[in-house]
């Protein structure tokens, strides 16, 4: 369980450098699922790790920073596409 924790965590981080660097490979069908797929799976995990740990932290964490992007990425895309 840690050592998923420690990957996730690791892959939040790479896809918070791709939304910074406004990457293509990110905003694609394939990065966007895989985005998703992380941060569903990260809930998952947290809510099976029975007792606290830095582990569980770091992750509840990362998962927080992915979701904030989810909603700054869409806010974005609402505000763009309203623009004449």
């Amino acid at each position: 369980m840690r050592l998923i924790a420690l990957l996730l965590s690791v892959s939040h981080i790479y896809i918070l450098y791709l939304w910074l660097a406004n990457s293509p490979l990110l905003f694609s069908q394939y990065g966007l699922s895989i985005w998703i797929f992380t941060v569903v799976l990260s809930m998952i995990i947290i809510y099976k790790m029975r007792k606290a740990s830095a582990f569980k932290t770091i992750l509840l964490v990362s998962t927080g920073v992915m979701l904030f992007l989810v909603a700054i990425t869409i806010a974005i895309h609402f505000i763009t596409t309203s623009m004449p």
